[in-house]
């Protein structure tokens, strides 16, 4: 499995990155949508991890990129710190899941996203 976590915040990036190497062959990380941008064109991710509070990005405008990630034929979810979400809701734009990073199974649900279905 290859996955491209999209996040600005290095520390969760790589807790998220240590979390899921056991599932990945391969884990990028983008710290801008600028970037993700750059790997989608060169590597076919399986797993998109996109979180919507980017320094290039505002959140109702990352959420309109799912269906740009997608497209590429991986599965996306989105990361929030905001409780409660912003609206229009993440689930609406077609995301496969929405996680809140301070949810307390974060890495357990993480974790069962890559697991085959």
């Amino acid at each position: 499995m290859k996955i491209l976590i999209v996040d600005d915040d290095a520390p969760t990036a790589n807790l998220i990155a240590a979390t899921l190497r056991n599932f990945a062959s391969r884990i990028e990380i983008a710290n801008t949508i600028a970037q993700a941008r750059e790997w989608i064109k060169k590597v076919i991710f399986n797993l998109i991890l996109l979180d919507l509070g980017m320094p290039d990005s505002t959140p109702q405008i990352t959420m309109g990129l799912v269906p740009e990630f997608k497209a590429t034929g991986s599965k996306v979810a989105i990361l929030t710190g905001a409780w409660p979400p912003q609206s229009p809701l993440p689930e609406t734009v077609g995301a496969d899941a929405v996680f809140y990073k301070g949810q307390p199974d974060l890495r357990e649900k993480l974790r069962a996203l890559c697991l085959p279905r």
